[in-house]
């Protein structure tokens, strides 16, 4: 969504990010359609008559004040607490997905040739739109559509949309009751702003007042040390570290100073601290007490992206994205900071974020000498030979899968194989000079 997003800022598209709400997503799916879907997807028919089975004319009734209501049958909805129906339900909507996503008259956002049109995690949809006199329309019937055969209906009041670049006429408007005018919308637990800028303070600002009033609170329970790390680990913790992970932004050191006087405080009760805030900090092992590093979180968050660019098996729609505007092979740009910082105006902010975030960890831990390893010759701007002949890369993209196998079977140093790369390179070089002299 950020990828999307900063695209259309860039490219000055007229746009819609629309956050569809669904009216009691879960407890709206009709059985019969469910079927239906489940055959088009090829289960068998004994999987289906399984199905079938647990839902049977089930029953519910309502204990209110320790009064049991009448019996009441239920005609459509998962069961609650039923561990199959997340999967149940993300069968039932995917219909509605590969309709829009086959649409023509509904036009997504193109990146890169690929057309970006919809997200989805369980009930949560997000939607992007161009072309929105015609669009949008066709969206809300194809909605209409799927809400007659599958029970599925979309609250408009409630359905949030961020808009750039387009001002919609009085009758659209009027026909679709959005908030044409809203700043921001939430997916996922996530504030999305329409100014990229705001992103930090909507996100991390509401979760800092949070904190700091559940700390005020805690803090009067009659509670030892241990106790109240162990509230740091589950309660604070992962509310920080969801940000961490969704959201690539810079936080400061002042942030982490604020947080980190914060558990300190806490800790100790207000007390004056007996032990170094570090020293807590350290396994159980060591002598510590496992206390959170929020910055150690913050880091391994920001890297869990590049780990993913590197994994072939690993398929997404924001890697895809950001791959693509990588020309080079990633290990080479990981490798080299120069060859990298050579790319920063071609990646998007966010691409960016990640690579500076991974070249500054590895400051911090010493091992900027340690990651030759992964840069190829054919792309490192301190190799001349590669540099001078663009044959180099040629050789890279047409022998990489022999050279890979070559290179894993025997030992190289990556220097010495530099080095006979460089003999190679002057060897053609001389048998291309006699040749043209004779």
């Amino acid at each position: 969504a950020l990828q999307v997003m900063s695209h259309v800022v860039t490219e000055n598209i007229s746009a819609m990010l629309m956050s569809l709400d669904a009216e009691k997503a879960f407890d709206s799916v009709g059985w019969y359609y469910l079927y239906q879907v489940l055959a088009r997807f090829g289960f068998n028919d004994s999987f289906i008559q399984c199905i079938k089975a647990l839902y049977y004319s089930p029953v519910a009734r309502i204990k209110i004040n320790g009064h049991l209501s009448e019996t009441i049958h239920l005609e459509r909805g998962t069961r609650q607490g039923c561990p199959l129906s997340p999967a149940l339900f993300a069968l039932f909507i995917e219909p509605l997905a590969q309709a829009i996503r086959e649409d023509s008259e509904i036009k997504g956002i193109s990146i890169r040739g690929d057309e970006h049109k919809i997200c989805m995690y369980a009930d949560d949809v997000l939607l992007f739109l161009t072309n929105l006199k015609s669009s949008i329309p066709k969206l809300m019937t194809l909605l209409k559509k799927y809400n007659l055969y599958s029970g599925y209906k979309i609250n408009i009041q409630k359905t949030q949309t961020l808009i750039y670049n387009f001002r919609p006429n009085l009758h659209i408007r009027r026909q679709y009751d959005f908030n044409w005018k809203s700043r921001s919308i939430k997916y996922l637990g996530i504030t999305l702003t329409k100014d990229i800028a705001k992103l930090f303070e909507s996100n991390y600002g509401p979760i800092n007042k949070e904190i700091k009033t559940d700390i005020s609170r805690w803090t009067l329970l009659p509670l030892d040390m241990i106790n109240r790390i162990e509230i740091i680990k589950m309660n604070m913790l992962p509310r920080i570290l969801y940000l961490f992970q969704s959201l690539p932004l810079e936080v400061l050191q002042k942030q982490f100073n604020e947080w980190d006087g914060m558990i300190s405080r806490f800790v100790w009760n207000g007390r004056k601290p007996r032990i170094k805030f570090k020293s807590l900090q350290l396994t159980k092992e060591k002598g510590g007490r496992a206390l959170p590093c929020l910055q150690d979180y913050y880091y391994a968050a920001q890297l869990k992206p590049l780990v993913s660019w590197c994994i072939p098996s690993y398929e997404s729609r924001w890697k895809t994205l950001e791959v693509s505007q990588i020309e080079t092979p990633i290990q080479s740009i990981l490798g080299n900071k120069k060859l990298a910082e050579r790319s920063y105006n071609r990646l998007s902010t966010w691409t960016v974020f990640s690579l500076r975030v991974w070249f500054r960890v590895l400051k911090k831990l010493q091992l900027e000498d340690q990651t030759g390893v992964l840069s190829w010759i054919a792309f490192d701007p301190g190799f001349e030979p590669a540099r001078e002949d663009e044959r180099f890369k040629q050789w890279v993209w047409r022998e990489k899968k022999k050279v890979k196998k070559k290179l894993t079977s025997e030992k190289f140093h990556p220097m010495s194989f530099k080095f006979c790369a460089f003999i190679l390179y002057a060897y053609i070089n001389r048998i291309r000079n006699k040749f043209l002299f004779t």
